[in-house]
């Protein structure tokens, strides 16, 4: 099979990088790999390996990505063949993927990261987020195949007509164990002796809901005084946070940290790992909490479901988060039956992962089923 991939990931800029190391490992399942990927200033072309072409797109202007990856894609097409294109978003690189499908009656297979046709969230961030709503859910409905990372994008999926039979759920692969093997000098519970930690990792940024976060952590220190809650993480809401924290009387009691090339310290000694997120794809941060055995609370996104069971690896907040969040942590860190249940069926659940070699093959299988689906129409 001969790839085109319109990628957004800027790693694959970067050889050394494990997005690089990931496109290898397909290359090694197909006859050639072709990514084109925008890029922040002039590039050559370069080769991975002797399967995979990189065609770095200098953007000067964002709105120029259509077409001039419309044009660079139709010259590689000229130059070799394509059998199928891969996109990593349902509009912008999708959207060139369509009619690249159309004129040249190649295969077209969408990857989908984050749920936008289930988040209203989302939807309501802006009008161009609006716009782009109504123009993905007309072209995902146009791919031959889909790829969805959890079992709720394919749900929003099926909810706008797509076929069922054309999504597959396929996860982000990362290899947990490698995580838990991890040594680290970082141990919470020696820098904060005598402190329950309440942990969470990720963007700071608006979807992941942490002013609601740290209202619940309010309702959390007035019954368990000993708690400390530790961010760590960088994002355009830093400031604003850190400016919560202050009105509500946290200081101290809300740590920050920037973040950490490696948090498996982070993980194995915090006592509670959170993630209040209005919306996400894959959290990974989820998965490798699990792994480091740090029981997990969220909301109902991501993995929720897929991976997360309430009430048997992990809990799931239903309903207001500020009033339903704190009597779960708080249940987390005074039950120890609860805690070792948790943490033990966690562990379970992250040793039914697949394995690389399963994993790669699901994705293979994925852009098959595009070719298999493209013939019949």
């Amino acid at each position: 099979m001969r790839v085109l991939m319109l990628s957004l990931d800027q790693a694959v800029l970067d050889p050394a990088s494990r997005v690089a190391e990931r496109l290898r490992q397909y290359a090694e399942k197909l006859e050639s790999l072709d990514v084109i990927v925008p890029a922040a200033g002039p590039r050559e072309n370069f080769f991975l390996n002797p399967k995979i072409k990189v065609y770095p797109l200098r953007l000067p202007f964002k709105a120029g990505y259509f077409w001039k990856s419309f044009i660079l894609a139709k010259r590689i097409i000229k130059q070799k063949p394509v059998d199928l294109i891969t996109t990593q978003d349902p509009w912008a690189t999708a959207l060139v993927g369509y009619l690249l499908k159309k004129k040249c009656r190649i295969a077209l297979n969408i990857q989908l990261h984050g749920d936008w046709f289930g988040s209203r969230y989302w939807r309501r961030q802006s009008l161009a987020h609006q716009l782009l709503y109504f123009l993905g859910r007309l072209i995902v409905k146009k791919a031959d195949s889909l790829r969805a990372v959890s079992g709720k994008i394919k749900d929003s999926l099926v909810n706008l007509g797509v076929t069922d039979g054309k999504i597959s759920v396929l996860p982000l692969f990362e290899d947990y164990q490698k995580l838990t093997r991890q040594t680290s000098e970082i141990d919470l519970h020696k820098l904060y002796p005598g402190k329950k930690i309440i942990l969470f990792v990720g963007r700071l940024a608006p979807e992941k809901n942490l002013p609601a976060l740290l209202e619940a952590f309010k309702i959390i220190q007035q019954q368990l005084p000993e708690t400390l809650s530790v961010i760590v993480g960088q994002g355009p809401e830093e400031n604003n946070l850190k400016n919560s924290v202050k009105k509500l009387n946290l200081t101290n009691r809300v740590i920050f940290y920037p973040w950490q090339r490696e948090l498996a310290g982070f993980y194995k000694t915090a006592d509670v790992f959170v993630l209040p997120s209005l919306t996400e794809g894959y959290n990974r941060t989820v998965v490798e909490a699990m792994s480091c055995g740090l029981p997990v609370v969220m909301t109902n996104v991501g993995p929720a479901c897929d991976l997360v069971i309430n009430g048997f690896n992990g809990l799931i907040v239903e309903g207001d988060l500020i009033k339903a969040m704190p009597p779960l942590i708080i249940k987390v860190l005074t039950d120890e039956d609860l805690r070792k249940k948790l943490i033990a069926n966690g562990l379970a659940a992250i040793k039914q992962l697949p394995a690389l070699n399963e994993y790669l093959q699901a994705v293979i299988d994925n852009w098959q089923m595009a070719l298999a689906n493209n013939k019949k129409f």
